[in-house]
């Protein structure tokens, strides 16, 4: 958190996160898609040093750039989105896209800021998400180690905050971007487990993660793994080749 936003390190973006982002653009906004991303000729190779690739860039000013080949897998994921009965049903609606919501955190006086894909305004968020593998068992484990679940939850903590009452439901609509281009949703307010659900695990997770961000700041102190010195262990499945 210091480096990023603090000192101002700034994060790369990989292929993966553009065409991300240009599935998010040209399903949800299309009409801003060219507005955007600038299409990169398939005989053009993204190389600094080429004066072909130099005035593609010039063109492209302050656009993100795609290739060609790029372009053909965002669309057919759009497209996919668009015929997918369950995706249309989620996103055919009234509502708000990539609206910012704005708050001061009572707890810990920190500002805070969330920016749901689509908020619905029947105080639904859909949450689109294009992964590797949108299969239940694979997508849990992507969606805990992103922290998928911390983000929903500060989600339904700023609609709270802005409307006065709790977030109806919040959905993560995943599409794979190799063909088929798989589509699931998934539900964090449903119960997985008795009396838990993966909102309210977010929830303690971003919890604990606010307070101490807010402690960080307060004495200046960024820990990083471990606040001291720890024995290193041997992974658990070489101690089990030891014990044959």
């Amino acid at each position: 958190y210091k480096y990023f936003h603090i000192e101002g390190g700034q994060k790369k973006t990989t292929p993966a996160m553009n065409i991300g982002s240009a599935v998010h653009t040209l399903a949800l906004e299309p009409d801003l898609f060219h507005e955007s991303y600038y299409i990169l000729p398939a005989d053009v190779r993204r190389d600094k040093r080429s004066k072909a690739y130099q005035e593609h860039l010039d063109k492209a000013q302050e656009r993100t750039i795609i290739r060609e080949q790029e372009l053909v897998d965002i669309q057919n994921m759009a497209k996919a989105l668009s015929e997918n009965k369950k995706a249309v049903t989620l996103l055919k609606a009234s509502g708000f896209i990539e609206a910012s919501i704005y708050w001061k955190d009572e707890q810990t006086g920190l500002d805070l800021r969330c920016r749901p894909d689509f908020l619905r305004s029947d105080g639904v968020v859909i949450d689109l998400k294009v992964t590797n593998s949108a299969e239940p068992f694979k997508f849990m484990k992507t969606a805990y180690d992103l922290c998928y679940d911390v983000s929903a939850a500060m989600t339904a903590f700023g609609y709270e905050a802005l409307y006065g009452e709790p977030l109806k439901e919040y959905i993560f609509l995943c599409i794979e971007p190799k063909a088929p281009h798989i589509i699931e949703a998934y539900s964090t307010l449903q119960e997985f487990d008795e009396d838990l659900t993966y909102m309210r695990v977010g929830q303690e997770r971003l919890d604990r993660a606010l307070t101490g961000l807010a402690d960080s700041m307060k004495r200046d102190y960024w820990p990083s793994y471990a606040s001291k010195i720890q024995p290193l262990a041997v992974p658990q499945y070489e101690l089990n080749k030891m014990e044959r």
